[in-house]
């Protein structure tokens, strides 16, 4: 589950919340953030379109 996406100007910041309770921040210049979401989510599990 993705519980916040930001963007402070210069760079883009997700913050990803897990079923085990555990929470991860990820930060992309680009704003990509498919090969990470490629590697750590669960096999069939996508972010919302926009996210």
């Amino acid at each position: 589950m993705i519980f916040k996406i930001v963007y402070n100007g210069s760079r883009w910041t997700k913050i990803y919340a897990f079923s085990d309770g555990s929470v991860q921040t990820e930060h992309r210049d680009d704003g990509n953030f498919a090969d990470w979401e490629k590697e750590h989510m669960a096999e069939g599990q996508t972010a919302p379109p926009g996210w």
